[in-house]
């Protein structure tokens, strides 16, 4: 992860820059930390006591975590779980998610710093059939994180990728991680738009 503090001090064009990747960052991690989209879908009708119990024991676990978390990277993905099943409970309409988690490194990564991709593709694709479900793939080993994302497009929309989310993600990314030590890229047919995000741990 790259150490920001010192362009960020230089001042000029590229400190300006930097700042506005910090403010940028804070709000990509503050979105995920507070899912106004989840909350509401939550809230708008009663829900059983299993669900409003998962949700809390689910907030909670966001409470302690602020932007400058650093943590390892199964916490991440337990939480993540978390958040999808969330998801696949409160939505009228059903959400089908294939998903596989693996990771067999303690490496440590921003907390929630996966998440906005998961809910873009949530949020902005089109998941409710059961044959084109979400697909969603991450695998840690040694010093790489990888996140293979898929989804249906959604013809509704002009562009998966041009969401504000993504846009606070890529800045997000830019300022945790020095230039080669991420690989990030979408790609977008008339059936399926998809993600691909790649970490590399060289500490």
């Amino acid at each position: 992860m790259s150490s920001f503090l010192d362009r960020l001090f230089k001042g000029g064009r590229e400190g300006k820059d930097v700042e506005k990747r910090v403010l940028e960052a804070e709000l990509s991690f503050l979105t995920s930390k507070f899912d106004e989209y989840l909350a509401q879908r939550l809230f708008e009708k009663d829900r059983n006591d299993l669900l409003q119990k998962a949700y809390i024991k689910f907030l909670k676990q966001m409470s302690v975590l602020d932007a400058h978390t650093i943590w390892p990277i199964s916490n991440e993905l337990q939480l993540l779980e978390s958040y999808i099943d969330l998801y696949k409970s409160t939505l009228d309409e059903a959400v089908h998610v294939k998903l596989t988690l693996h990771s067999e490194t303690d490496e440590k990564i921003p907390a929630l710093l996966l998440f906005p991709l998961i809910a873009n593709a949530i949020h902005m694709g089109y998941n409710s059939i059961e044959e084109s479900p979400l697909k969603v793939k991450i695998t840690a080993f040694d010093k790489v994180l990888t996140m293979e994302l898929s989804n249906r497009v959604n013809h509704y929309i002009q562009s998966q990728e041009d969401t504000i989310s993504v846009q606070r993600f890529k800045q997000r990314v830019k300022l945790m991680f020095d230039e080669d030590d991420y690989t990030l890229f979408f790609n977008s047919n008339s059936r399926t738009f998809k993600t691909f995000l790649q970490l590399k741990f060289n500490r």
